[in-house]
């Protein structure tokens, strides 16, 4: 007796089926097989004077790669001195020092040396570049440590104020480096918005396996898209694997019981903020709370007055300055709002 054939619609259907289990199993695969990172390290070299400090930026300065935008290379607000505060300011992803040159001139105004670093491979002419694909957690570690080592020949006492993907790095450094008298920690990425404290690991790994890709900011717009002229059109994948890298190595210590061992820290962020976790910003600021009670303050700007992610930089779409600057002055320095 002759077998009944499948019919070729159920061929198909089972070749979809069968696909389709394949992908879901390769992502397993991606997500939860061992991933084996070396270890963040962080070596210490503080500069001793302001000398030192200087004539390292400026020998700096004179290697920097001809096609960074000008506005977009390390810069420094200086008294021509040692000052008795320093603020080291680290800008977001595909941004630059730019994105905080006018909040630096508030600050240098209160009669501190500023420092804007630049974070590793961002700022070229080229908007479209795609050397930020080569970031690291270790890179990003070693340009801030590096700023950090600068800042003890610039000031007494170091402030760091990290912006998004650095503010990722600043509690990093919060957590790590006893030398930070203050940190403030703005809008940290430690995971997109909507993505659980239990997936940011899995997610991280899946990224970091697949092929490291540039991904516009807006897909419709590309290059059109309403954005700072100094920042990029495009972010690379491979870097938001690493920043959450170097979230997971905070959360880690954090959850453990180990207490940052800055002085004090603040974290800002924004109820109307569609990019990142925040209930990740609540966890970590909880658990630093219980084992350093006392050094942790949370300023939150309502959703009513809509800030956005990104509340530094000038040209920022919907960037309310008036709103914001005063308020992070008021909360640096110590001094009441006006």
């Amino acid at each position: 007796m002759q077998k009944k054939r499948m019919p070729w619609w159920k061929k198909i259907v089972l070749l979809i089926c069968l696909l389709i289990l394949a992908f879901v199993g390769f992502l397993a695969w991606l997500a939860f097989s061992p991933q084996h990172l070396p270890p963040l390290v962080l070596e210490s070299n503080p500069m001793e004077n302001f000398a030192e400090a200087a004539s390292k930026v400026e020998a700096l300065k004179a290697l920097a790669a001809p096609d960074v935008l000008p506005e977009c290379h390390a810069t420094v607000f200086d008294h021509g001195k040692k000052t008795e505060r320093v603020y080291v300011l680290m800008h977001g992803l595909t941004n630059c020092p730019a994105q905080f040159t006018e909040f630096a001139k508030l600050l240098h105004a209160t009669g501190a040396n500023v420092l804007i670093p630049r974070l590793p491979y961002h700022g070229y002419i080229e908007d479209l570049d795609y050397r930020q694909q080569e970031m690291t957690a270790q890179g990003m570690l070693d340009g801030a440590g590096f700023a950090v080592d600068l800042a003890h020949g610039y000031g007494e006492k170091i402030t760091l104020v990290g912006l998004s993907v650095n503010g990722t790095t600043v509690a990093w450094l919060a957590q790590m480096r006893d030398d930070v008298d203050t940190a403030m920690i703005i809008a940290p990425f430690f995971a997109p918005a909507g993505v659980p404290s239990r997936w940011v690991a899995p997610l991280s790994r899946v990224i970091t396996r697949l092929p490291n890709r540039l991904i516009w900011w807006d897909p419709v717009a590309q290059t059109d898209i309403d954005r700072p002229a100094h920042a990029y059109a495009r972010f690379a994948t491979h870097p938001i694997a690493a920043v959450m890298q170097l979230g997971r190595d905070v959360f880690k210590r954090a959850e453990s019981g180990v207490p940052p061992k800055a002085k004090r820290i603040i974290f800002v962020t924004s109820e109307a903020d569609i990019a990142i976790n925040l209930d990740l910003v609540d966890e970590l600021a909880a658990d630093w709370e219980k084992s350093a009670p006392g050094r942790m303050t949370h300023h939150i700007f309502p959703a009513a007055a809509n800030i956005p992610h990104d509340c530094i930089d000038p040209a920022q779409t919907g960037a309310d300055l008036a709103f914001v600057y005063p308020r992070l002055l008021s909360w640096l320095t110590g001094e009441p709002l006006d």
